[in-house]
């Protein structure tokens, strides 16, 4: 294997496609070139050492279905204990950043925001990578400038925000074709919960409510998909049953309505026999007894 150098552009890129799990034929069409000049590219990237072809061959061929991408984490941390160290470097610049990170340093807490990406099936499979490099990410920061931001029974870190986006969404893609609103503002507070991003392509469908977008994705976006996935015309069926069940109940209400006025008739035929409430029955004619007495 030739000893690793460093890429080009154009590899970098075409290796960013394949960590996306973006099929040969998707990576030649952003690229504008051949399926075979995407080959050749690999083959290349496997003798630099960046990639082994052999393991991404199959999802490569056959691509995989839309994956999530977790992105645009920002976290703010109440410091525990600070030290020196940390004042110093405060005082010279409060905006540092590292490679997959940033950071906003003040007097009493930090803002982190995370630049990294990440992948996967579910929510809830992206929510605990970003977990895990959270803590690794904190861990590196406490020593760095021996602080002290993760102790058990504090809760000093709030996520603030979070976007999980579905890639390569068919509900996005059909949304900007047909130039649909974009966005959709929860009703309760009025901020945005869903939303298309089409600054890319293709497009992304994103849960973005800075306190629900992990619940968002996970119990509404990922259950709809499913269901669409497993059975395509299954919104179709339960459109169809509402409408043979209004019919059913207009039916219905047309037998109610005939047999109301078959119920008011017959009770006002009953009523027709019954005495008023204001006529009083009259008692018969009283007889008079003879007097027990002559005079």
């Amino acid at each position: 294997m030739v000893k690793r150098k460093k890429l080009t552009q154009k590899q970098a890129e075409v290796l960013r496609l394949l960590n996306l799990d973006c099929s040969v034929r998707e990576v030649a069409k952003r690229q504008k070139v051949t399926t075979q000049a995407v080959y050749k590219m690999l083959y290349r990237l496997e003798d630099l050492g960046v990639l082994n072809y052999a393991t991404l061959k199959r999802g490569l061929v056959y691509p995989k279905q839309p994956n999530l991408r977790l992105h645009g984490l920002q976290y703010q941390i109440k410091i525990l204990y600070q030290s020196p160290v940390y004042r110093k470097t405060k005082e010279k610049s409060n905006i540092i950043t590292f490679g997959d990170f940033k950071l906003a340093l003040f007097k009493n807490s930090l803002t982190l925001w995370i630049l990294k990406d990440f992948i996967g099936e579910k929510a809830a499979d992206c929510k605990g990578a970003a977990s895990e490099y959270l803590y690794k990410t904190l861990a590196f920061i406490e020593r760095k400038y021996n602080i002290v931001l993760v102790k058990r029974g504090y809760q000093n870190i709030k996520e603030v925000r979070a976007h999980y986006a579905a890639m390569n969404n068919s509900l996005a893609k059909k949304a900007i074709k047909e130039n649909q609103p974009t966005q959709i503002r929860d009703p309760k507070d009025g901020k945005v919960w869903l939303s298309i991003d089409n600054s890319i392509y293709p497009p992304e469908l994103e849960t973005q409510h800075k306190d629900s977008s992990y619940i968002d994705m996970k119990e509404i976006i990922e259950p709809f998909f499913t269901i669409l996935k497993t059975d395509p015309y299954f919104f179709n069926k339960q459109t169809f049953k509402v409408e043979k069940l209004i019919k059913i109940t207009e039916s219905n209400s047309a037998q109610v309505s005939e047999l109301t006025k078959a119920l008011k008739t017959l009770i006002s035929a009953m009523a027709s026999f019954m005495p008023k409430p204001n006529e009083e029955k009259q008692s018969p004619p009283r007889e008079e007894e003879p007097p027990d007495y002559i005079g």
